[in-house]
């Protein structure tokens, strides 16, 4: 739009409207059936802001995207907390797409490869596909391959897992709570198993925290998780307004699993 150009808006659809009855009982989200009985759930375990009902009953994450429940949403919370809070952004209905219109007639090979994909054909690996990589099954001998990890040692290419690093002053507050497990005091230089849970408590991955420092820490997940890790991550930390930089290296950086009894002796 062309600078000093005035604009003014024509006919109430662009007015704001006050908000229709806080509702009573019924469903609130038509897309995800979720009732107002939902809604009282998760706000009496401490979910008490507008964005925090959003993610903890997904009311407003169906089709519409809170395109119809939005303002019912908006009068619960308003009532119970006692200010107007304000809308979060509404997207258009989508779609699903056929197979055919995603193609269009085109073929393109997505997955990704890891750093040692040329050494797994040069030693005759059997590739298949898995998590958005191309990954060795294994070279030619299975049960062989099987108890060398059991009784020798091996080496296993897991650069397919997903590796983030964080870091900054308010690290260590967002994995606390980023995780059911504590994180202050682990120590430089160590890690620990640790899972990823939803807000209500269910599993979406698993994998290490490594302390690099004080203020840095490495983190990784499954092969399958890596893809939605740093949204995750990301998502969290600016709801939550805390000064934590977050730096994806999976595709940058390949690993290498040293496992079996002689491990330690390699």
């Amino acid at each position: 739009m062309a600078p000093m150009v005035p604009v003014s808006v024509v006919g109430p659809a662009a007015a704001a409207h006050a908000l229709p009855p806080c509702p009573q009982e019924g469903v609130v989200c038509p897309c995800g059936k979720i009732t107002v009985e939902d809604l009282d759930g998760v706000w009496s375990k401490g979910f008490n802001e507008l964005e925090l009902v959003k993610r903890a009953s997904l009311t407003g994450v169906g089709t519409c995207q809170g395109g119809v429940c939005m303002p019912h949403l908006r009068a619960f919370v308003a009532e119970r907390s006692g200010s107007e809070p304000q809308p979060f952004t509404a997207r258009p209905a989508a779609r699903q797409l056929t197979l055919g219109e995603a193609a269009a007639g085109y073929h393109i090979d997505t997955f990704r490869r890891t750093p040692l994909h040329a050494e797994h054909v040069a030693l005759g690996a059997t590739l298949d596909k898995f998590g958005g990589w191309y990954r060795p099954w294994h070279y030619g001998d299975p049960v062989a391959e099987y108890w060398a990890v059991r009784e020798a040692v091996s080496l296993g290419d897991v650069s397919t897992l997903g590796k983030m690093i964080v870091s900054g002053p308010d690290v260590v507050e967002a994995l606390e709570r980023l995780y059911p497990n504590h994180v202050h005091d682990i120590k430089v230089g160590r890690a620990r198993y640790v899972i990823n849970l939803t807000e209500r408590g269910h599993i979406l991955d698993d994998g290490m925290i490594l302390r690099d420092a004080d203020d840095r820490f490495t983190l990784t997940f499954t092969s399958g998780g890596a893809s939605t890790a740093e949204m995750w991550v990301r998502d969290w930390v600016e709801t939550w307004g805390l000064k934590v930089h977050v730096l994806d290296r999976t595709v940058s950086h390949g690993a290498i699993n040293v496992t079996g009894p002689l491990a330690g002796e390699l």
